[in-house]
């Protein structure tokens, strides 16, 4: 296994059934997987982690809250105890709702959207290896400015071509989510690493 010690900056843990059951396609179970993974619900859990421990991978979903109150955090932590093959995306919405919770409620604190680059600015620019991980339209875009990794959770690399290919042009995008310091590191997607959940787990995971 490449990366021994990962931190995974992720709100959204159902997720990791859909990773969980393409690991056990390659002999990878959970135990294995998560003895490696250290991971954060939000920007304020990340960042006290980041900044006491030095990892070999980072990953980090795109959007994610500024912070959680304890209630959240206790029901984040519930869950991922429980993730299996069986998990599917939209579990953890359900496991609030079953609790008549909300999982956008008062306990998930601060603008979301996009926090990846943030968080990759101030704690992760002289770090190894960063990715990103996301099922956002957005991220793919940011993250080509920025020359990161970026894998998706839904969709496949040609998908991802049309995506960043069309934001690309658009300077009203750019103008709203690129910050206006940040020239692309690369110039054209040949020399960009991205792709599908599948490649994903194979390149990080395995």
């Amino acid at each position: 296994m490449k990366y021994q010690k990962i931190f995974w900056l992720e709100d959204t843990p159902d997720i990791l059934g859909d990773v969980l059951r393409i690991c056990a396609e390659h002999g990878v179970d959970k135990d294995s997987l998560f003895s490696r993974i250290t991971f954060a619900p939000d920007y304020e859990s990340g960042a006290e982690i980041v900044k006491a421990q030095e990892f070999d991978l980072y990953l980090l979903d795109a959007d994610f809250p500024e912070t959680t109150d304890e209630g959240w955090k206790k029901r984040y932590w519930e869950f991922m105890q429980n993730i299996s093959l069986k998990t599917e995306h939209g579990d953890f919405l359900q496991y609030f709702e079953d609790k008549n919770e909300s999982r956008y409620g008062p306990g998930y604190i601060g603008p979301s959207n996009n926090n990846f680059s943030r968080f990759f600015d101030q704690f992760l620019r002289d770090q190894n290896k960063t990715a990103v991980y996301s099922i956002s339209s957005i991220a793919p875009t940011v993250a080509f400015h920025y020359g990161l990794p970026f894998y998706s959770k839904a969709l496949d690399k040609e998908d991802i071509e049309k995506v960043v290919a069309r934001n690309i042009g658009d300077e009203r995008f750019l103008s709203r989510f690129i910050p206006a310091h940040i020239v692309p590191k690369i110039q054209d997607l040949e020399q960009w690493e991205y792709g599908s959940r599948f490649e994903f787990v194979e390149r990080y995971l395995l």
